[in-house]
């Protein structure tokens, strides 16, 4: 989603349940997260702190998000877990997480010169051997229905699907199990080689790649193809 969408309609969002994410991409990455279990976790891009909320009680909570309707709907679910929080990357101090998770955030970016920015900016706040998590929708199947969500790509026959078109904004729409409720934003696609050519040039190495199921507890399940993608790297 763009910074727009997430600074002026963050609203829209959060009154949306989505499936395929609370039931398949978020327990993959909290089954991560209270396996690492860090002393010091940065969950960057935080959103309303759903996700988040969900971690072994046992790890301290810091969270950074441009978006104060985000800030304030995370402060909320994490209440007295939420330590610190950060609006600005400049504030969050570098050589200190053990742990950062950046879930759907990366596609959001809007150009390049910004993707590079964040995947520094998260290696330079953890320490050495630190890890990081990232999940993006799988770049290499955005032309696939999903259990929840579909694309501008599978939507319209005559819309081309050049996946080389880096940055490029594409629609999205999430609905509900009915399809009688439905919120549409703008993503950006980056190509898988694109994603993890910066992670390594960020000084990460990459330890994991998760491709994951679309949700089986859906009537339209997409049992083709995977709908996120998950990456979990390293600081050396």
């Amino acid at each position: 989603m763009s910074k727009k969408f997430w600074i002026n309609k963050a609203e829209d969002f959060l009154s949306f349940e989505h499936p395929s994410e609370q039931n398949v991409l978020h327990p993959l990455i909290i089954e991560k997260i209270n396996h690492f279990l860090p002393k010091t976790y940065l969950d960057y891009g935080a959103g309303d702190g759903r996700m988040t909320s969900k971690i072994s009680p046992d790890i301290p909570i810091d969270i950074f998000d441009i978006s104060p309707t985000m800030i304030k709907s995370a402060k909320k679910v994490l209440g007295n877990r939420l330590k610190n929080t950060y609006n600005q990357i400049k504030d969050i101090p570098l050589n200190h997480y053990d742990l950062v998770v950046c879930s759907m955030v990366l596609v959001c970016i809007e150009e390049e010169e910004e993707y590079v920015k964040t995947l520094n900016a998260i290696n330079n706040v953890l320490k050495i051997s630190g890890k990081a998590i990232f999940s993006v929708t799988h770049p290499c199947f955005r032309q696939e229905v999903y259990s929840d969500f579909f694309t501008e790509y599978s939507e319209n026959e005559e819309k081309q699907y050049k996946y080389f078109r880096e940055g490029k904004p594409f629609r999205v729409t999430i609905h509900n199990a009915d399809k009688d409720r439905k919120v549409s934003f703008h993503d950006r696609h980056w190509s898988l080689g694109f994603m993890i050519n910066n992670i390594i040039n960020s000084g990460l190495v990459i330890r994991e790649i998760i491709e994951t199921p679309d949700d089986v507890l859906s009537k339209d399940y997409n049992e083709f193809f995977s709908p996120f993608l998950i990456i979990i790297t390293e600081k050396q």
